[in-house]
């Protein structure tokens, strides 16, 4: 309890001792990845509208939280908060959390390049290039196996910024050969940040270098969090016999994960 009380000073919100006994209200912990998730979104971005959606076929209300992605994770593993949103489902985070039935995005990884510098992604792997390509990463981001591997390996040099706009602009000032980004979280950052002409310059190859699904997670120290997520996926199932799922996806999401 302790420990609990703790988290919630943290959070700057010790109401959330509370929260237990409001269970017409979900608060979720959520950090900033727009269009999936975003404070300055309508309706907090697209996944939490799905999310919002799901539960509102249970008569239950959403309230987000955003703090930094590590700081909603680390507050709902420690009970101080019901769930976080948009995680992907490994071994360790499947002894504190309970993960939603089904995911609430299909996340896919592709490679943006600059159409004055255009780099095949068989490319990337080819040990014996003579001049190593140069690859941007943001920090703090997990680009999978594969990827992590070929860098161990030397197989390609890596340039680390601390966020994927600054990636995106080395990648039109040709400072960088790759940047690899999910496919739609991109093409939301070039229209966001980038003017029309910048926008032509900067392409993505289809073929995914890493596909990922992300999750609703519920705190298994909270209470109730067991039948919070059997409301969730309930809603869930019923958004997708409805076809209400599909319908939200449709215009922002290329591939629905309804399916």
């Amino acid at each position: 309890m302790l420990y609990r009380i703790l988290i919630c000073l943290w959070l700057g919100a010790i109401s959330c001792l509370g929260s237990a006994k409001d269970r017409d209200v979900v608060h979720i912990a959520s950090g900033e990845w727009p269009p999936y998730f975003s404070q300055e979104l309508p309706d907090y971005g697209v996944a939490s509208r799905i999310v919002t959606e799901a539960f509102a076929q249970a008569g239950l209300e959403v309230e987000y939280q955003f703090y930094p992605w590590n700081r909603s994770l680390e507050s709902t593993r420690a009970g101080a908060i019901e769930s976080t949103i948009g995680w992907e489902k490994t071994t360790d985070r499947e002894k504190d959390f309970l993960f939603s039935e089904k995911p609430i995005i299909e996340e896919r990884l592709v490679f943006f390049y600059s159409v004055e510098n255009p780099v095949m992604p068989d490319e990337v792997w080819q040990q014996e290039r003579e001049e190593k390509l140069l690859i941007g990463v943001t920090l703090g981001y997990n680009y999978g196996k594969r990827f992590s591997r070929a860098e161990k390996q030397g197989v390609f040099n890596i340039y680390r910024s601390p966020s994927d706009e600054a990636n995106l602009s080395l990648l039109l000032n040709r400072r960088i050969d790759l940047f690899p980004m999910d496919v739609v979280v991109g093409r939301h950052m070039l229209n966001k940040h980038f003017s029309p002409e910048e926008r032509k310059r900067i392409k993505y190859h289809p073929e995914m270098l890493r596909r990922d699904f992300l999750y609703l997670l519920f705190s298994k120290k909270y209470p109730d969090s067991a039948n919070l997520k059997k409301k969730f996926d309930q809603g869930m199932q019923q958004l997708r016999s409805s076809g209400r799922l599909k319908e939200l996806y449709t215009g922002i999401l290329p591939w629905n994960t309804s399916d």
